[in-house]
């Protein structure tokens, strides 16, 4: 669970922020990201959401989208997301 998005809507730059109850008005938005196994063949997803839902499958997993005036205003803002993990 991200908490608190609206101090990082505030932040200087962002313009955006995005997580995937954003999202759910346009239905299934499947990631289009081509992955690959360990040994370098391609790896087949089958419906995994662009951004996570509910479920944080493995690291590195999106859970929301910045947008900013720059990398650096983008990164400083996914890195003060308050994100909760439960197990």
């Amino acid at each position: 669970m991200i908490n608190d998005l609206d101090s990082v809507h505030q932040m200087r730059g962002v313009k955006l922020v995005l997580t995937a109850a954003d999202l759910s008005e346009f239905g299934d938005v499947p990631c289009e990201i081509k992955r690959k196994n360990k040994d370098g063949t391609p790896l087949d997803l089958i419906d995994i959401p662009i951004l996570c839902v509910d479920q944080v499958r493995y690291v590195g997993d999106a859970l929301a989208v910045v947008i900013a005036e720059s990398q650096s205003n983008a990164e400083e803002a996914l890195e003060t997301l308050d994100i909760e993990y439960a197990m």
